[in-house]
């Protein structure tokens, strides 16, 4: 085995806790935000207009939402929604949206450890400051607040 290998495998084992740290963040806090829309304690506004543009889109009207009359896009340009289509066209659900929702925030935390690891040059502190940016309010809020 070579030297870069090693390397290589060494440092896809080193990232396995933050992997784990996310996954976790992110199905944690999909339950709290299923948790929040089953009490109907939720932004409901936004999030019956988010899902009846998902709803409309697969069946034929792109992002149309019916009480605006016109597409969602129109309102806000939101393009990185259109991640959850597959998924919502798999199961449309406001749960999916919840998922996807908390899956793309604790993602986030993968390109802001790497920043943060060359940056201060510490693996250590870079694990702290993901954490720290991960439970940021207005990124927890995110999770459980509305759809966006």
């Amino acid at each position: 085995m070579n030297k870069t290998s090693t390397a290589n495998s060494s440092s896809k084992e080193s990232l396995q806790p933050l992997f784990w740290l996310l996954a976790g963040y992110a199905l944690f806090f999909w339950a709290l935000a299923c948790r929040k829309y089953n009490v109907m304690n939720s932004n409901s506004g936004d999030a019956s207009a988010i899902l009846n543009a998902f709803w409309y889109t697969i069946h034929g009207k792109f992002f149309f939402v019916y009480f605006n009359g016109i597409s969602h896009f129109g309102i806000h340009v939101t393009p990185a929604i259109l991640v959850c289509l597959p998924f919502f066209w798999l199961a449309p659900s406001m749960y999916t949206l919840l998922f996807m929702q908390s899956l793309v925030l604790a993602a986030s935390g993968w390109p802001f450890y790497l920043v943060a690891r060359q940056t201060l040059e510490n693996k250590r502190a870079a694990y702290f400051m993901t954490i720290g940016y991960l439970f940021f309010p207005t990124v927890v809020t995110n999770h459980v607040n509305q759809i966006h």
